[in-house]
């Protein structure tokens, strides 16, 4: 049952500042929270499950719950209410429970120059596009003009134009930053040029495009128009230099392309030309996620559920997460994207929703060890 407006409001000034006398002791909402593990890698920053995770209008009791970054666990769709909803639950009334759409599958992860948030829903068939910033949600795929079938990886441009990668139909589609289709690449008079695309990365500043293509045992290296300038790897596979079995993702950082080689167990580290320069192995590749930072580097996902900082060369830095509900554990971590500022967003496939981390430091555990997901 719909309760007044004027009740609410008249009950979130006493609460709030009920709240921050008690529990802050006069502490200013501005000043920040002192660090309780300095060592620590990364810090939880948020999460989030759908849509009305962008629109819903934010309470005063949201901010209280925000600033005090509740460690409740979360039971997939919905979290646990904060001290803060409790009271007002107590003297307002509870208020009606919100339903959520059908639930997100987030598969891969990207950012653009505006911090909207793209994840990839194979289930769904769909391109979520999460705008924070301006409290907006636009999805890419439901309307049989926008061609989609089974999108995978996503990218984006110096432009804020979107690359999906479609396993099914082989090709990478190009929309532009409010989601209108504009083109396809790797499709020329019928004939495919990739098999399986997958993993994509875009140098913004070169304006060019890296594509791993599995069936293909190789990675394409394309202008902005498609056009391929550079096919590494064999059509047979190998395990020599700058060859691959199976390759699913490519990153770039710090100047240099990273290759997760599937079936080799590895990573290769290519120069933006597409030329070998190392690797380092991984003890179990399958189903492994990968991104890299400005910096060289990179986030990988293990089969434990956990994800490991590594340094270019593939020496452990430092490790998070873990298999749960709660904030900062995963069932099936499928995607890592990180922006400038340092942010990784992980998709949480089991927990339908996505988890972001500020990272603050990448020598937290430092070992001379490879890594070993």
């Amino acid at each position: 049952m719909a309760r007044s407006s004027p009740r609410r409001a008249g009950v979130t000034v006493f609460v709030v500042w009920a709240l921050l006398g008690t529990l802050l002791g006069q502490r200013n909402l501005t000043e920040p929270a002192p660090q309780e593990h300095p060592n620590e890698a990364v810090r939880f920053l948020g999460m989030f499950h759908s849509q009305e995770d962008v629109e819903d209008s934010r309470t005063a009791c949201h901010h209280v719950r925000d600033f005090f970054r509740s460690s409740s666990v979360a039971d997939g769709l919905k979290e646990p209410p904060g001290t803060c909803d409790r009271v007002f639950d107590l003297l307002a009334g509870a208020a009606d429970p919100k339903e959520h759409g059908a639930p997100m599958y987030p598969n891969k992860v990207s950012t653009d120059s505006k911090h909207r948030v793209l994840v990839t829903d194979p289930d769904q068939r769909v391109v979520h596009i999460f705008d924070f910033v301006r409290r907006k949600y636009l999805q890419i795929g439901r309307k049989p003009e926008e061609r989609l079938r089974l999108p995978w990886g996503v990218a984006v441009d110096a432009g804020d134009n979107i690359y999906i990668t479609d396993v099914q139909a082989g090709r990478i589609l190009v929309y532009n930053a409010k989601g209108h289709f504009q083109r396809y690449i790797g499709d020329y008079r019928g004939e495919t040029l990739f098999e399986h695309p997958t993993g994509i990365a875009i140098d913004a500043r070169a304006g060019h495009i890296y594509v791993a293509d599995s069936s293909r045992q190789k990675v394409f290296l394309l202008n902005c128009k498609g056009k391929v300038l550079a096919g590494i790897g064999g059509r047979s596979g190998g395990s020599g230099p700058a060859e691959f079995k199976h390759p699913t993702e490519v990153a770039i950082g710090g100047g240099e392309l990273f290759v997760l080689d599937e079936g080799n167990s590895r990573v290769q580290i290519l120069d933006l030309q597409g030329r070998y320069r190392g690797e380092f192995h991984l003890r179990n590749a399958a189903g492994a996620s990968m991104a890299a930072d400005a910096r060289g580097n990179l986030l990988i996902a293990d089969v434990e559920d956990a994800i490991q900082i590594l340094d270019r060369m593939g020496r452990l830095q430092s490790r998070f997460g873990g298999t749960g509900e709660a904030e900062g554990k995963f069932h099936a971590p499928m995607g890592i994207a990180v922006d400038a500022g340092q942010r990784a967003y992980i998709t949480d496939v089991g927990n339908h929703r996505v988890q972001v981390f500020q990272i603050v430091n990448t020598t937290a555990t430092t070992s001379t060890a490879n890594s070993t997901p």
